[in-house]
């Protein structure tokens, strides 16, 4: 399969080569055991398969565009963690990414780039974003820049793979990208539903960077973010809330109107990964108006999928096989109410020392309303949110060192049934809960 992939073969075999590989890699499982026979020259396989080219008229023809988007498309195996992130990162994805992205990029020395400030970037962004360069494309590039960022070592070093100006222009388009969707978002209508579902990757990616376990990648897109925003920064902010508001006070259904609160949701998370905002919801508006949200979300039980929202994510094989079941995605089918609670876990975390008593007096509906989300929602992101904010409040965890010790001793597989005895005598029940490879794990304690 890998070998029809290489470049010495026919288009037409080169694309059935590639969505063989979909196929069989329609879910996590089936993506780790192909990656676990030949992850290297897969990977390699799809970074060559994203390389652009052209003919001798300079156009791109209709049968090399597709298979870019079948190599964009089996490079969504990005979205689950192992051993070919690493890979990815070796083969150049960054350059291949951004050489999608920008329409001229790959004849820019890249000496004339390093040189660029700040506000030079930012504006060479703004122009090269504007060109509607294969925007088919561009849903796939945010995603996988994301996903990317998300799946990073906490000490990954672009600068050890050369590929810092990269990533840092990367970085810079995404923010752009995200600043444009919050500042058009005002309002929008059927026309806008195609660039706004195009959009929606890139305000993910912006929101997977901010809190990526990366020290270099999470600092950076911080301080573009924050450069990006500051003329109407607080202003975007303000509609955001506003816009949240009268979302959990009706009942308005319908494609445009999901999709723009899953934006706007996204759009407010990042702000409360910036500092310079952070002090702008100490006030307790943006609590509330959260706690308010996702509350509607829980009562009104609107089951949406990314895919709903995010066209380019079907896999049209995933709906062909039969005979086993595929386990449900982290994200599950309540995108509303992920993004609602991974909105308040930020804020929570955020102001934990600020009057929790008096939250808890106040929101003693919201916390039953966690701990059912907890208890009786099937995917994983949910559920982790919901009890990540509930440990806040010392329903769930241990308040000292010996939780990470023991969640150490989980992931090695040990002591996973065990009765901790404390101090006082006191004898606790533990359960253990693990949501996904990529996630911490929480001890839970009753």
């Amino acid at each position: 399969m890998v070998y029809c992939m290489d470049g010495l073969h026919t288009l037409s075999v080169r694309m059935e080569g590639f969505r063989l590989a979909q196929c069989l890699a329609t879910d996590e499982c089936g993506c780790l055991r192909m990656t676990s026979l030949c992850c290297e020259p897969l990977v390699k396989a799809i970074v060559c398969g994203m390389n652009r080219w052209t003919s001798h008229s300079g156009k791109i023809s209709s049968d090399q565009m597709a298979l870019l988007v079948e190599a964009c498309h089996l490079a969504l195996i990005t979205r689950w963690c192992g051993q070919h992130h690493i890979f990815f990162w070796k083969h150049g994805i960054d350059k291949v990414l951004l050489d999608l992205l920008l329409k001229d990029f790959h004849i820019k020395p890249s000496q004339q780039l390093q040189f660029l400030s700040t506000e030079e970037q930012i504006s060479m962004a703004q122009e090269g974003l504007s060109t509607n360069f294969f925007l088919v494309l561009r849903p796939y590039i945010w995603d996988i820049l994301g996903w990317l960022a998300i799946h990073c070592e906490e000490d990954f070093n672009p600068n050890i793979c050369g590929s810092e100006l990269h990533i840092n222009i990367l970085i810079v388009c995404a923010c752009v990208a995200f600043a444009d969707l919050i500042r058009k978002g005002r309002q929008i209508c059927e026309n806008d539903v195609m660039h706004t579902s195009r959009s929606e990757s890139a305000a993910r990616a912006v929101l997977m960077m901010i809190y990526s376990p990366c020290t270099y990648i999470a600092s950076k897109v911080r301080f573009i973010l924050s450069k990006v925003l500051k003329p109407y920064g607080r202003e975007y902010m303000e509609h955001l809330l506003h816009f949240l508001n009268y979302t959990s006070s009706g009942d308005n259904i319908g494609l445009p109107y999901i999709l723009q609160t899953v934006i706007n949701l996204v759009g407010l998370t990042c702000y409360l990964g910036l500092s310079s905002y952070q002090r702008h919801a100490i006030d307790g508006e943006v609590m509330r108006t959260l706690s308010a949200f996702v509350r509607w979300c829980h009562r009104k039980h609107e089951h949406v999928k990314r895919q709903n929202i995010a066209s380019h994510l079907y896999n049209k094989f995933a709906e062909k096989t039969c005979c086993w079941q595929h386990g449900e995605e982290w994200e599950g089918k309540d995108i509303l109410l992920l993004y609602g609670l991974w909105a308040l876990a930020e804020l929570v975390h955020q102001f934990c020392s600020v009057s929790l008593d008096e939250v808890k007096y106040k929101e003693a509906e919201l916390f039953s309303m966690l701990e059912d989300i907890y208890n009786d929602t099937s995917a994983h992101g949910p559920r982790w949110f919901a009890a990540f904010i509930l440990s806040h409040f010392g329903f769930y965890g241990f308040p000292s060192k010996i939780g990470k010790r023991i969640g150490k001793a989980l992931k090695m597989e040990e002591l996973v049934d065990m009765r901790l005895i404390l101090a006082s005598w006191r004898g606790f029940e533990c359960a253990w809960c693990c949501f996904g490879n990529s996630m911490p794990i929480i001890a839970t304690s009753w």
